[in-house]
């Protein structure tokens, strides 16, 4: 995909001014972009969703807390890293990223771990942050309504294309965070991106301020791997009750530095600390992240 817009154009325009634009050129180039905007969650749990295309002025209005001075240029280095250079995580995962969160203008691998994914896109959102999610058309999204958040700060493309890794770029330069389901959202499926694939879009992100996610797919110039591991779940007994949370044992490596770890809890009251051995246990839901 040629360049949509100058970089020059995008200097020193706030996150809100940026999505409303990039996400305009989308549209001309006949990419599905879309607002979230969950009507009703069921007493089941699943979530009715409703999507409708975001118009010139339907990013809404909220500028992120660490970017409100304008283009953010910090770099992310291991120790001492300002705000301005990461996106927040949930803070129980703060302590396994330098700096405290997601690096922005850089690549994270992740583990196709739909609840955790969430829990991070939650706090971007919740922060003031825009999130945009590429590529995963079946990710469920009840989790922000209960959380009461702002669902305008979320901008959907469950179907990129032939050129995914295009669209991610383009967002990139604009929003907060960008999440990228390298499968197309297929579970249990893995895809390698080559340096010649993963390049465009190192590139752009060079000039932008988002941190990229790519979940399910292995990247060379990654700077920081996630992997989970599912060690538990709560709320189920002996074929009664339902699951209310999921144990996860996390894992952050990062290049120069071992690998930490740190066992939390995703339910219905977010990321907590402490994972609980139980039922399904026995199960390997290792995710890799290459």
């Amino acid at each position: 995909m040629a360049e949509l817009v100058p970089a020059s154009a995008l200097r020193g325009m706030s996150t809100r001014d940026r999505v409303n634009l990039l996400a305009g050129k989308l549209r001309d180039r006949g990419v599905t972009v879309m607002g979230g905007d969950i009507s009703s969650v069921p007493g089941d749990g699943a979530a009715e969703t409703s999507l409708r295309a975001v118009d010139g002025n339907g990013a809404g209005g909220g500028i992120s807390a660490r970017a409100r001075s304008g283009v953010i240029t910090d770099p992310w280095t291991i120790g001492g890293v300002s705000g301005a250079g990461v996106v927040p995580v949930p803070p129980p995962l703060a302590g396994l990223f330098p700096g405290g969160g997601l690096p922005r203008r850089k690549i994270t691998v992740c583990g196709d771990c739909p609840g955790l994914v969430v829990e991070f896109i939650a706090e971007v959102i919740r922060d003031g942050g825009y999130v945009a999610v590429v590529g995963w058309p079946g990710l469920v999204y009840a989790q922000l309504v209960e959380y009461g958040l702002d669902l305008e700060h979320l901008v959907l493309v469950p179907d990129p294309g032939a050129h995914p890794l295009s669209v991610v770029a383009v967002l990139a330069e604009g929003m907060d965070l960008v999440v990228h389901h390298a499968a197309g959202g297929t579970p249990g499926t893995t895809v390698s991106l080559s340096p010649t694939a993963a390049g465009p879009l190192t590139a752009k992100m060079r000039r932008g301020t988002a941190a990229v996610v790519v979940v399910a797919g292995t990247v060379p110039s990654r700077a920081v791997s996630i992997d989970a591991q599912v060690t538990g779940y709560s709320g189920i007994g002996c074929g009664t009750g339902r699951i209310a949370g999921v144990s996860l044992h996390v894992a952050v490596a990062v290049t120069g530095r071992a690998p930490v770890g740190v066992d939390v809890t995703v339910g219905a009251g977010g990321v907590s600390v402490g994972g609980r051995s139980g039922a399904g246990q026995d199960t390997d839901h290792r995710l890799a992240v290459g």
